[in-house]
């Protein structure tokens, strides 16, 4: 055990020292030898990241390559760029839809994750049934405003289903992010005062006849209220919260738009505010918060939403294309991404969903989950691997660090169908050119499908310093079950 610790020791040492190497390459494929020996980490990746790892095949940065220990290589290669034989959907407006890029929606196209089949439940102001990227997506349309009129008065529910399912390859206009059926449930007309136009009956109306006589699995609601006081928590708004569970009981996601109010007061908006509801806040196109995108605790990720000179282009009224910006053209981004998820694990669940997005998403602002940004953007690349599983798949949360209690706390989903059994884990703190704190070695299983969370105690680090976790499946060849987790401490 001790030749062991040594072992890991000193591959830590390698992990944190600086390495100057002139590369024309991002990473390399490193092919391994077939032996116990230890395989060397380096400065920033920690390990080698696993590839095909039956075939000997990892991936290796640029900057780590001096710090291979060649004796157990077999061979190095540039990890060359292919490029794909195809195109970009061939729908003319798709250029100007930066938000699909930014969400990294063709990850999904080009491995052929569409959701198609999956039933979203549209929850807004109707659709334009004739419009030429819609027909053919839309599955069933109703009108609760007993106006007997399921199209769109205002353009608002035709622009959000575009968002969610336009058709894509038709030579016609946008892409939708996913392939999903849609289901248009008219609640608001045009705000008139009649009694059935966009309220909570209706909507709860709606809601229920969506999952109860259509069985849809996603829900998406783009609209909201704000509370009589502004400040109620979400439990004191006891029907939207029954409404809600009655669908979360029946299987069904709900998503929702965190509002626009960032820049009037920032009052609490439901139904987002409620339990068991995604809340999507917006970034405008260089990832930075929407100023308008409502912030609170309840925020669960952020997708694309625009900005003023930059709004999101989907399907509008009369058949037309159209640009606008707010959190309601972010939240049907994440209902798609839901409905590709569905298609790839049918027993799909709201914690199943809020954990994928939780390990998946792109974290931005301050580290791990925040007000403005959640866990972070929506990553569809991300969010499939760990949708999908696989025998060997670890995700990792940012670590949080509490100064006062010197505790790290990492969390980790198992994405695998296997639990991972004997994981070792190991602490590090290191600053600019030194590294003055490693941890002794624990060991952790995690459940597969579930969240595991990883404590360290006595961490001292000041600010400047950065903590790196590494997960081990081999002491033999230290081999890596996840990647690092890193935290920067401010």
């Amino acid at each position: 055990m001790k030749k062991i610790a040594v072992c890991i020791a000193s591959a830590m040492v390698m992990l944190f020292s600086t390495v100057v190497c002139a590369q024309e390459y991002d990473s390399y494929i490193v092919k391994l030898k077939k032996t116990n020996g230890i395989s060397l980490m380096s400065a920033e990746n920690s390990v080698l990241e696993p590839v095909v790892e039956e075939w000997g095949f990892y991936k290796v940065g640029a900057d780590e390559l001096e710090a291979l220990d060649m004796s157990l290589v077999e061979y190095v290669e540039p990890n060359y760029k292919i490029e794909l034989l195809e195109e970009y959907p061939n729908d003319p407006y798709y250029s100007s839809q930066w938000n699909m890029s930014l969400v990294n929606a063709p990850y999904a196209w080009s491995r052929g994750f569409f959701g198609s089949g999956v039933k979203v439940a549209v929850m807004d102001s109707g659709i334009d049934t004739d419009h030429p990227d819609l027909v053919g997506r839309i599955k069933y349309t109703a009108d609760y405003t007993h106006n007997d009129n399921p199209e769109d008065i205002q353009g608002h529910g035709t622009m959000v289903s575009g968002i969610i399912g336009a058709a894509i390859n038709n030579g016609v206009g946008v892409a939708g992010l996913s392939q999903a059926e849609i289901y248009s449930f008219k609640i608001l007309h045009n705000g008139s005062s009649n009694e059935y136009d966009g309220n909570s009956a209706v909507l709860f109306q709606a809601m229920h006849d969506a999952v109860e006589s259509y069985e849809c699995s996603i829900m998406n609601l783009s609209l909201g209220f704000i509370s009589e006081t502004g400040s109620f928590s979400p439990k004191e708004v006891k029907s939207f919260n029954d409404a809600v569970n009655k669908v979360y009981q029946k299987g069904a996601i709900v998503i929702a738009a965190s509002g626009n109010y960032g820049e009037k007061g920032n009052p609490i908006i439901y139904p987002a505010a409620c339990d068991n509801v995604i809340s999507v806040g917006a970034v405008d196109k260089n990832k930075n918060i929407a100023p308008y995108s409502t912030y609170n605790d309840m925020v669960d990720v952020v997708a694309a939403g625009g900005a003023a000179g930059s709004g999101v282009v989907s399907t509008g009224n009369s058949g037309a294309y159209v640009s606008g910006s707010g959190t309601s053209f972010a939240a049907p981004q994440v209902s798609a991404a839901a409905a590709i998820v569905k298609g790839i694990r049918p027993d799909l669940t709201y914690e199943k969903m809020n954990s994928l997005l939780k390990y998946s998403a792109e974290d931005l602002g301050e580290a791990g989950h925040d007000e403005y940004y959640g866990w972070g953007l929506l990553n569809m690349e991300k969010l499939i691997r760990l949708a999908q599983g696989g025998d060997n798949l670890l995700m990792c949360a940012v670590p949080v660090y509490d100064e006062e209690a010197c505790r790290l706390t990492v969390s980790y989903y198992n994405g695998s169908s296997n639990a991972a059994e004997n994981v070792y884990l190991c602490a590090a703190v290191y600053g600019e050119s030194r590294m003055s704190y490693i941890s002794e070695l624990k060991t952790a299983t995690f459940p597969c499908g579930d969240e595991t969370e990883v404590v360290f105690e006595n961490i001292s680090a000041e600010s400047g310093d950065k903590i790196k976790v590494l997960c081990f499946k081999s002491l033999e060849n230290i081999l890596p079950a996840a990647e690092a987790a890193e935290l920067e401490i401010k």
